[in-house]
C-alpha cells in the first residue's frame, strides 16, 4: 500500500535501514503481484496471440520508464533519499509536484472504487444478486476497515492478507485447469479481439503493475545502488512471466470465457457452488484488508481541525461507494483507472 511505500522512503539512510538485493527483490515481486492480478485473465480477451504480446510489451514498457525515473532520481541526489514528487519538482517545477501528486491521488482513489466495485461483484456472484444491491451489503465492512488508524494494526492486518490473496490465486488456479478441450474452446474465440479488446488489455495490465508506486521507495534503500538496475530487470522479467502465466492459464480454463474482471466471479457457471464461494471469500477478504492502506494517502491530505482522519477515511469509502453504484462493472472502472492515472503515472511523468 502507499503508507508501506512512505514508511520505506522515510527510513533514515544509514546502513541499517539499507536492504539487500534478494530482499529488494522479494519486496518488489509481492508489491507487483497484488490484488490487480486479479484482472489479468479479462486482459486475454484481446486474444490469444494479442495478449502474450501487450503483456511483454507493457512489462517492457515499466522497465524502460522506471529506469528513466531511477536515472532521474539519481541526478537529483545518488546519496539522499528523492521521491516521485522531488523527481516532478526537479523537472517541472511546482507543476510537476501538482501533476503527481493529483495523479497518485487520482489513482489510489480510483483503486478504492474498484476494490469496493470488485468485492461487491464477487458477492453478487456467491449470492447471485445484482452488483448495486452487493454494494450496499458490503459497505459496512468497508466503513469498519476503513476506521482503522493504526499503521502497526495495518501492518499486523498485511500478513493474513498476503496469506488469503496467495491461497485465493492458488484455488482460482486449481478450479479451471487448462485441458486441451479447453484450449480448443479458448481457440475458437478468435487468436485476435477488437482494438477495443486491446485497450481494455493494456488498462488492466497496467492498473496490474501497481508495484510501480515502489520502486524509488526500494532505490532509496539499496545496499547497492549500482545494482539495482538489474534487480529491476530480473524483478520485472519474472512479474511479466508469471502475470502471462496467471492470466493465460485462467483465460484457457475459462475456455476463454472471462465475464469479468474478477478472476473469482468470473468462476461462475464454470465451478461448483463451493468452489465459488471459497475462491470469491478468500480475494474478498484480501482485498478487504487491504483497503485501508489505499484510503490513507487521501485521507491524509484531506484531514484538518474539523475532519480527523478515521473521518476522511470513511468519508473516502461513502464516496467511493457512490461511484461505485453509478458504474458497477468492475471491468470498466479497471479501464478506466489504468488507462488514466495509471498511465499517468507509470508511462507519461516518467
Amino acid at each position: 500500500g502507499m503508507e508501506d511505500r512512505k514508511s520505506l522512503r522515510a527510513a533514515p539512510s544509514n546502513a541499517s535501514a539499507k536492504v539487500s538485493n534478494a530482499r529488494i527483490f522479494t519486496m518488489m515481486i509481492r508489491a507487483f503481484v497484488g490484488p490487480g492480478c486479479l484482472a489479468l485473465p479479462h486482459s486475454w480477451r484481446s486474444g490469444l496471440a494479442v495478449a502474450p504480446s501487450l503483456t511483454v510489451l507493457v512489462g517492457f514498457l515499466v522497465y524502460q520508464t522506471m529506469v528513466m525515473l531511477v536515472q532521474c532520481r539519481d541526478k537529483i541526489s545518488p546519496v539522499n533519499e528523492v521521491d516521485y514528487e522531488e523527481v516532478g519538482g526537479a523537472a517541472l517545477g511546482q507543476l510537476g509536484r501538482r501533476l503527481v501528486q493529483t495523479a497518485t491521488l487520482a489513482f489510489q482513489f480510483g483503486v478504492c472504487v474498484v476494490q469496493i466495485t470488485f468485492v461487491a461483484t464477487n458477492f453478487a456472484a456467491a449470492f447471485d444478486m445484482p452488483v448495486r444491491d452487493s454494494i450496499l451489503v458490503v459497505l459496512p465492512m468497508f466503513v469498519v476497515v476503513a476506521s482503522i488508524q493504526s499503521i502497526k494494526v495495518l501492518s499486523t492486518l498485511a500478513l493474513p492478507g498476503n496469506g488469503l490473496l496467495s491461497v485465493g490465486l492458488l484455488v482460482v488456479l486449481c478450479s479451471v485447469p487448462p485441458s486441451h478441450a479447453a484450449f480448443e474452446d479458448a481457440v475458437e474465440r478468435g487468436w485476435t479481439g477488437t482494438t477495443a479488446s486491446a485497450v481494455s488489455a493494456v488498462g488492466n495490465l497496467v492498473y496490474a503493475s501497481e508495484g510501480i508506486a515502489v520502486v524509488l521507495p526500494m532505490r532509496n534503500s539499496a545496499e547497492a545502488p549500482g545494482d539495482f538496475v538489474n534487480v529491476l530487470r530480473v524483478t520485472l522479467s519474472c512479474v511479466t512471466a508469471m502475470f502471462t502465466a496467471f492470466g493465460g492459464l485462467c483465460f484457457v480454463g475459462l475456455h476463454g470465457i472471462v465475464s469479468s474482471a474478477s478472476a473469482s466471479a468470473a468462476l461462475a457457471g464454470h465451478v461448483s457452488k463451493g468452489q465459488l464461494l471459497l475462491a470469491n471469500f478468500l480475494l474478498s477478504g484480501a482485498v478487504l484488508v487491504g483497503f485501508p492502506l489505499q484510503a490513507l494517502p487521501v485521507a491524509r491530505l484531506y484531514k484538518g481541525e474539523l475532519l480527523q482522519q478515521w473521518h476522511v477515511q470513511v468519508l473516502v469509502v461513502f464516496v467511493a461507494a457512490l461511484f461505485a453504484v453509478a458504474v458497477p462493472e468492475v471491468d470498466i472502472l479497471v479501464d478506466i483507472v489504468g488507462n488514466s492515472a495509471g498511465v499517468v503515472l507509470g508511462f507519461v511523468l516518467p
